[in-house]
């Protein structure tokens, strides 16, 4: 698929009813879509700069969950930490409602990895 932004909703839609299809609860689709919506957003406003290229998007079943990878051929910037776009929000709520995050970045392109569970884990009772 074309890394455009009308996609990203797309994309957002097929993962929602496979991730439901796997047996995902409400609040792990949910998360999924925020991860989802950042990575693609990512590509489409990074990867290719003044062009268009490919969006690549995967959901594969794993132990307990699933992993969903976003893939571009494009390059991205180095963006130093005094410009404005640095240290946006963007990486650390990927890495906050994934059970794992990881990107890599080489002259093929860059790949962002999401893991998430089927469900989230209760939490334990705090002791008094």
């Amino acid at each position: 698929m074309t890394a455009l932004p009308e996609n990203v909703m797309l994309v957002r839609q097929a993962l929602d009813g496979a991730a439901r299809e796997l047996g995902a609860s409400t609040a792990i689709v949910e998360d999924l879509k925020l991860a989802v919506t950042e990575a693609c957003s990512n590509v489409v406003k990074y990867a290719y700069r003044e062009s268009t290229g490919a969006l690549e998007v995967t959901l594969d079943p794993a132990d307990a969950g699933f992993s969903i990878v976003v893939r571009d051929d494009g390059t991205w910037l180095e963006r130093a930490v005094s410009d404005g776009e640095a240290g946006g929000l963007g990486i650390p709520l990927m890495e906050a409602v994934t059970r794992r995050f990881e990107i890599t970045s080489d002259a093929n392109g860059t790949t962002v990895r999401l893991d998430f569970p089927l469900r989230r884990e209760s939490a334990e009772p705090l002791d008094a």
